[in-house]
């Protein structure tokens, strides 16, 4: 067992055994009785060796054996700063058992108070130096809101100084390493998750485009079908009619109903179709029999007799009975022939 202390680290340093720490959520005088008990036999045997080391903020049900000193008044910084004082008192099933307790203890950025520390001694002749030192979560009635200007200890100055001689690690070191293993993991954690999001990111943008494409297909289907089923040719100029071309008889079935054009009483006739804008194209017309300007040429001749009839002077009968032997005389017309003239 290690007895000497260094003087610069006095005020600093359990003489702790060297077993890992025990955890007991619940701790009463009883049970920390019977674990002394047991730690003593142990001690006996020389199972138990105890070297100088740190305590640093335990967490709550944490219990450590010590070596203490029987004149030792005021205990090690623990890490944690108190509101209250020590305060030491017995128990009553067991006359040996000593407890000392602070009940207000608190960490450096906590707003109320939330930590109990009892150590535990037996009275018993020999067994003084052996300690239970136990941290406990303080009881929502006993807690108070801290003030760091009015707590009892000082706080611990950080980092903690090196043991010399001591190979392991002091416990603000391990805790320090331990940190940042849990940094560096929670940073690996979060880069493979957002590479995980960005993944899914592209992988939404990829199919949300194979949709939109799919939907473009659709779409372009939908509207051939459409064009198809209505007879619709997509990108043909429209047709301009030739005005060469003979149109269809008027009033048939393959004929366009178009207004009679002005050619008297040629009414069938289809009129001109009309051209570009400020021309009008003529159109040939036709008709059942004939053609229109055929019709037209006979009506030419026909009103042409008329008039030269109109213009000759009209014969009395006496005249006419002159002229009739003057005619026969200087034409083929024999006698039994009738002549009539015309008026």
């Amino acid at each position: 067992m290690a007895t000497r202390l260094p003087p610069e680290l006095a005020g600093e340093l359990y003489c702790r055994a060297n077993i890992e720490p025990m955890i007991y959520t619940v701790m009463n005088p009883q049970m920390a009785v019977e674990l002394l008990d047991k730690a003593w036999h142990m001690l006996t045997q020389n199972q138990i060796t105890f070297s100088f080391n740190y305590i640093d903020k335990p967490k709550e049900g944490s219990g450590f054996f010590l070596k203490v000193q029987p004149d030792e008044i005021i205990m090690p910084h623990d890490g944690y700063q108190y509101m209250d004082d020590e305060v030491s008192y017995g128990y009553q099933p067991d006359n040996r058992l000593l407890i000392t307790e602070r009940s207000q203890g608190f960490a450096h950025g906590d707003q109320y108070t939330h930590i109990v520390r009892r150590k535990y001694t037996l009275s018993q002749a020999g067994r003084e130096t052996l300690a239970l030192l136990h941290y406990s979560k303080a009881e929502i009635t006993r807690s108070v809101v801290v003030d760091g200007r009015r707590a009892k200890t000082a706080a611990r100055q950080y980092p903690l100084k090196p043991i010399p001689g001591l190979t392991i690690p002091p416990p603000q070191q391990q805790v320090y390493q331990q940190q940042q293993q849990q940094q560096q993991q929670q940073q690996q954690q979060q880069q493979q998750q957002q590479q995980q999001q960005q993944q899914q990111q592209q992988q939404q943008q990829q199919q949300q485009q194979q949709q939109q494409q799919q939907q473009q297909q659709q779409q372009q289907q939908q509207q051939q079908q459409q064009q198809q089923q209505q007879g619709f040719r997509p990108q043909q100029p429209p047709k301009i009619p030739n005005p060469y071309v003979p149109s269809p008889v008027a009033n048939s079935s393959a004929s366009p109903q178009q207004p009679g054009g002005p050619y008297g009483r040629f009414a069938g006739v289809p009129g001109p179709v009309p051209g570009p804008q400020g021309q009008q194209l003529p159109q040939r017309l036709a008709s059942l029999n004939a053609g229109a300007y055929g019709n037209q040429r006979h009506d030419k001749k026909s009103s042409h007799k008329k008039h030269h009839q109109s213009q000759q002077p009209q014969l009395t009968p006496q005249q006419q009975a002159q002229m009739i032997p003057l005619i026969t005389s200087n034409s083929n017309i024999s006698s039994g022939q009738k002549v009539e003239f015309i008026s």
